[in-house]
């Protein structure tokens, strides 16, 4: 408007000096004071409404009609003074009509205000055309009509241009009041901040978060390096310097209020001929989640009810110990710690007081270790101990020497007197092995070693234990073979009346032939069965092969059958036993089981058990080795029992000991009171024979009568006519 207003005002001038000449100059100063009044009032009453409006749409009604009023006062001179004028004064009139009437371009913002001041303009030269016509061609008194048509033209398209670049400037405006609220908002409730920096990584925008982090207001650190506001963060200046997106930067921070965490993104700023102008980017306080994650790791590290550190972490700490070892920085040893008697402690008195033992080991633990190494829990009664930078085997048996006797000690729990013991394996690398999963299962085997031995003690690996356990190991992979390639057989020895020699029995014994190894004895490979866990499926196989031979023997034969201690563990075992019954079409009362003292040792209750449910299928019960194990005449008395066989060692002694005498004596007059059948084992001279018999007892079983033999041979027995001289031969 104020371009606009001087245009037309400087036209005005124009004329009173063209015309001061042709027209009464009191007219003239009258008009020029009444266009400078009008363009006055226009522009003072525009700014007001403009300033009321804010970005502006007062009424275009106003606009338009104060355009068209100041169009006619400025005409209203030229068109009074144009009839009758010379004709150089009539074109220098429509000159400056034409220049003034162009002037409505200002006003183009308001296409109706322009319109009326191009279209009074316009049609003032062309009155005054009209009203005079010049004597030349009708082209030059038509150039009115062709300047209003290219001035409506003009502003039209001019209209449309600024009516669309006001509608844009509105939406990006509210656009950056969207985006810039956004912001706020984020910056506000977000723990995230905003920053941008100038070429040589200067601030120059940084959001207030920081400054409440840093300790200082924001304002203050517009304009200083970015990495200085942070200490002069090394990490945050040399990724910097690189001038590339970087992302999710973090680095430490010393603060007023403690060290913080920080995580920075950055993407740098080209200039649209690619040049580097800066960084923007966000950044985020990191320290809640970091102390967070932090916990986590700890809390994934340390065993929950002791404190110590667990089996992940021990095995962290001896995968660092043994790299420091193998660069020549001693020897790293481990110790695998089980507690001997912990168990039944835990069911007595419950998990509550087991737990509390547990603490109270572990601190006896700690102290003990102390200045050696490090303790911890590998689970269950189980702990560890690793010794970086031990001095030798020696040491290592000084320090478990310690840890047992200290261990060992009696524990006051909750008014309680607790005792428990310890067993400890251990070795050491890189001398015991170079590798962590190595060691560690050979501390374990040490371990299994010292319990085997007795407990309460300290193994350390040696190679010698190596090669048993690789020994055990060949022999589990041969019996799963054998039984999967059925290499076993069975053998049987014959057992025999005392007071005749007549047959009235076989023991089945197992016998392997190994492919390589030749034949193998059942002392070597039943235990090695027993525990791996195969001697249920190799004595299922006995029983079978055992019932159906046993099957094609005459009818008064028995057969005798050894059954693990591990076998009678399982409820499924009766079952079994009938299947193999059925299977064999055995009569059950011609089968005998061989059961040792032994099985009173685990769940003797339980043995008992099961022993009546089979007793009661009919099968007979034996009670093998009497007298060489633990004491078992409390349950000769529970009548479950069919056969009572004296072990070889009392029949040797017998011959030479009178107490042995005495006690064989003993055996048959207990086991004769109970209506059981006695067998003496091993009988292999005349006089241990004549010996048995006179003693008392019902039936012999040894090389005095045959070895074990095959199953086929044992049908030469039955064959002969003369079985008392087949026996005796």
């Amino acid at each position: 408007m104020a371009y606009h207003a001087i245009t037309v005002v400087f036209g005005a001038i124009l004329a009173v000096t063209i015309l001061s000449d042709a027209a009464d100059p009191k007219l003239l100063f009258g008009w020029i004071g009444a266009v400078l009044v009008a363009n006055w009032l226009s522009l003072t009453v525009t700014n007001r409404l403009h300033e009321r409006a804010g970005t502006g749409t007062w009424p275009l009604t106003l606009v338009t009609g104060d355009a068209a009023f100041r169009a006619a006062l400025w005409v209203a001179m030229p068109v009074m003074t144009f009839q009758g004028a010379d004709p150089l004064l009539k074109i220098t009139l429509l000159g400056l009509v034409l220049c003034v009437a162009a002037a409505g371009l200002a006003l183009a913002a308001v296409p109706s205000a322009a319109f009326a001041w191009v279209g009074i303009c316009t049609g003032a030269m062309m009155w005054m055309l009209w009203r005079d016509p010049f004597s030349y061609p009708l082209t030059l008194n038509m150039l009115p009509v062709l300047f209003a048509a290219v001035m409506v033209f003009g502003l039209f398209r001019l209209g449309q241009l600024v009516l669309n670049q006001s509608r844009t400037n509105l939406r990006l405006a509210e656009q950056n009041r969207s985006v810039t609220q956004l912001i706020e908002e984020y910056e506000h409730r977000g723990g995230a901040w905003l920053w941008e920096t100038d070429q040589h990584h200067r601030l120059s925008y940084v959001s207030p978060q920081i400054g409440m982090i840093l300790g200082q207001a924001s304002s203050t650190l517009v304009g200083q390096s970015f990495p200085a506001i942070f200490g002069g963060s090394l990490i945050l200046s040399s990724t910097l310097q690189k001038l590339a997106v970087f992302d999710k930067l973090e680095f430490e921070v010393a603060t007023k209020n403690g060290a913080r965490w920080m995580s920075v993104s950055g993407t740098p700023r080209l200039s649209r001929m690619g040049n580097f102008e800066g960084f923007r980017g966000i950044g985020l306080d990191i320290t809640e989640h970091k102390l967070s994650n932090d916990r986590l790791v700890n809390l994934a590290k340390i065993d929950s009810l002791t404190g110590l550190p667990n089996r992940t972490h021990i095995r962290q700490l001896f995968e660092e110990g043994l790299a420091q070892a193998e660069k020549g920085f001693g020897q790293c040893g481990m110790l695998f710690l089980d507690l001997d008697g912990f168990k039944p402690i835990n069911d007595t008195y419950g998990h509550s007081k087991g737990d509390a033992l547990l603490k109270a080991v572990a601190g006896r633990l700690v102290n003990a270790v102390a200045g050696y190494g490090q303790v911890g829990r590998i689970g269950g009664d189980e702990f560890a101990v690793v010794l970086p930078n031990i001095d030798g085997r020696k040491a290592m048996e000084i320090l478990a020497q310690r840890l047992i006797d200290v261990v060992s000690e009696t524990y006051l729990i909750d008014q309680s007197q607790l005792d428990v013991g310890c067993s400890i394996g251990g070795a050491m690398g890189p001398s015991d092995g170079r590798t962590v999963e190595e060691l560690l299962k050979r501390s374990d085997l040490a371990l299994y070693h010292a319990k085997s031995d007795g407990r309460g003690i300290y193994r350390h690996f040696d190679l010698d234990l190596q090669k048993k356990i690789d020994h055990r190991l060949d022999m589990e992979r041969a019996l799963r073979e054998a039984l999967a390639e059925d290499q076993f057989e069975l053998h049987y020895q014959p057992i025999v009346s005392a007071q005749k020699p007549q047959v009235v029995g076989f023991e089945a014994l197992i016998r392997w032939d190994h492919p390589t190894r030749g034949r193998m004895s059942p002392a070597e490979f039943i235990p090695v069965a027993e525990e791996v866990g195969l001697i249920a499926d190799i004595g299922a196989w006995v029983l079978r092969r055992a019932c159906a031979d046993a099957a094609a023997w005459p009818s008064h034969i028995s057969v005798s059958v050894n059954v693990s201690p591990l076998q009678l563990l399982s409820s499924a075992f009766p079952n079994l036993v009938g299947d193999a019954l059925a299977k064999g079409r055995l009569s059950p009362n011609r089968l005998e089981l061989e059961v040792t003292e032994s099985i009173f040792l685990t769940d003797g209750d339980g043995a008992l058990k099961i022993l009546k449910q089979l007793q009661m299928q009919g099968i007979r019960i034996a009670l093998d080795d009497f007298g060489t194990g633990y004491s078992s005449l409390g349950y000769l008395n529970k009548a479950i029992f069919n056969k009572l066989k004296i072990d070889r060692s009392f029949v040797r002694e017998a011959g030479i000991k009178k107490e042995a005498v005495l006690i064989v004596q003993a055996i048959v007059a207990l086991a004769s009171s109970f209506n059981m059948t006695i067998t003496a084992e091993g009988v292999e001279t005349a006089d241990e024979l004549k010996l048995m018999r006179d003693l008392g007892c019902h039936q012999i079983q040894g090389y005095i009568y045959s070895k074990p033999m095959p199953f086929q041979k044992t049908f030469e027995l039955f064959e002969k006519k003369d079985t008392r001289s087949a026996i005796a031969s």
